[in-house]
C-alpha cells in the first residue's frame, strides 16, 4: 500500500467554502470536474488561506497529512533532518503514529530516497511536458496543479518497487562502494566524487571493509565559512 500525496496550496481557486459569487461557484464546479478527470479525491487537496504564494513545510502540515491518511501499523519512514520532521527535538512523525522514523543527512537522503531520487523527478518531467503541449499558463493553475498531483499519485506499483530496489541496492548480494556509486549516480560521478560528505562516508566504508570496525565518530562536514548548512544539495558542498 502506498499513501496518497496531498497538495497544500494558498491558491484561492481551490477554496471550497464561502463561495458567494457566481464566478466562485463556477470555479469550484470546474475544480470538482478536474478532480474526477485526474482520478483524485478531495482529501488530497488542502487549501490554506493566506496572501503568500507558497506553502512552507512544517510540523503542522505533517500532522494534517496523517489526519487525512493515517500511518499504517508498523510503518517506517526515512526522512532527512528538516525542521518539519522535528518539534522540540521530538520526532513529529512518531507523534503522528509512525512506528519508526530513521533520519539521514540530506546529502545521503537525496540519493536513497525514492521520492527525491526519481519519483518526483519523473512526475515533474511528465508534468512539464504536459504543460508545454497544452500551453498552460497562470490562468490554468487548477488543472496544472491537479495534473502534477495526478502524476505523483498514479504510479504503477512495480515502478515504486523499482525505485526502492535501485536506490537501496536491494538486488545486490555483494555490495561494495563502487556498486553504490554507480547506482546512485547513474554513471555521472562528477558531483558525487567531489562531495565532502561522500568522501567521508567512502573512507569510513573502506575502513569497515578492511577492519570490520565502524567509525562511530563520523564528522559532519562544514562549508568553508563554517556555517552549519549544506544549502541545497551536493553542488554547494564541492571543494
Amino acid at each position: 500500500m502506498r499513501s496518497k500525496p496531498v497538495m497544500f496550496t494558498h491558491d484561492s481557486k481551490f477554496r471550497v467554502e464561502g463561495l458567494t459569487t457566481r464566478r466562485r461557484v463556477e470555479i469550484n464546479a470546474n475544480y470538482k470536474c478536474l478532480l474526477d478527470k485526474y482520478q483524485l479525491t478531495p482529501d488530497q487537496v488542502a487549501y490554506i488561506e493566506s496572501d503568500r504564494c507558497y506553502v512552507a513545510e512544517s510540523p503542522a502540515l505533517l500532522r494534517e497529512y496523517f489526519t487525512r491518511f493515517p500511518a499504517p501499523q508498523g510503518s517506517v519512514i526515512i526522512s532527512d533532518g528538516g525542521k518539519a520532521f522535528y518539534s522540540g527535538g521530538v520526532s513529529v512523525l512518531q507523534s503522528c503514529g509512525v512506528s519508526r522514523n530513521e533520519t539521514l543527512p540530506p546529502l545521503v537522503h537525496q540519493y536513497l530516497s525514492p521520492n527525491d531520487n526519481h519519483h518526483h523527478g519523473a512526475a515533474k518531467a511528465k508534468w512539464r511536458s504536459k504543460c508545454a503541449s497544452n500551453g498552460w499558463g497562470k490562468d490554468d493553475s487548477i488543472e496544472s496543479s491537479l495534473c502534477l498531483l495526478s502524476f505523483l499519485t498514479h504510479v504503477p506499483p512495480e515502478d515504486i518497487c523499482g525505485y526502492f530496489t535501485k536506490n537501496m541496492c536491494l538486488d545486490v548480494d555483494n555490495l561494495n562502494a563502487e556498486i553504490c556509486t554507480e547506482r546512485i549516480s547513474d554513471g555521472n560521478f562528477s558531483g558525487i566524487l567531489k562531495n565532502r560528505f561522500f568522501k567521508i562516508c567512502s573512507t569510513v566504508f573502506k575502513q569497515f571493509e578492511e577492519t570490520g570496525e565502524i567509525n562511530d565518530c563520523l564528522p559532519v562536514p562544514k562549508a568553508i565559512n563554517e556555517i552549519d548548512c549544506t544549502l541545497d544539495g551536493p553542488y554547494w558542498s564541492k571543494f
